[in-house]
């Protein structure tokens, strides 16, 4: 787990030598979050999410999530 204000949750999960970011906002107003990764992640689109990412800052609309290979 990563440090996250509240009502944000990130961490990584790893899988047969493949990293996933996940990052929840679990609130109910959208809040931007600042990727704590220095590595490039790519931003897997999942229906019913509509997240942005400006460089390593999220842009998180409330009850969403955000997930994004690690390179």
């Amino acid at each position: 787990f990563y440090d996250a204000p509240e009502p944000i949750v990130a961490f990584t999960r790893n899988w047969e030598g493949k990293t996933l970011l996940c990052v929840f906002n679990l609130g109910l107003e959208e809040l931007s979050y600042k990727i704590p990764l220095n590595s490039t992640v790519k931003h897997v689109q999942m229906d019913g999410f509509a997240c942005r990412q400006d460089n390593n800052v999220l842009h998180l609309p409330p009850y969403s999530a955000f997930f994004a290979t690690v390179e």
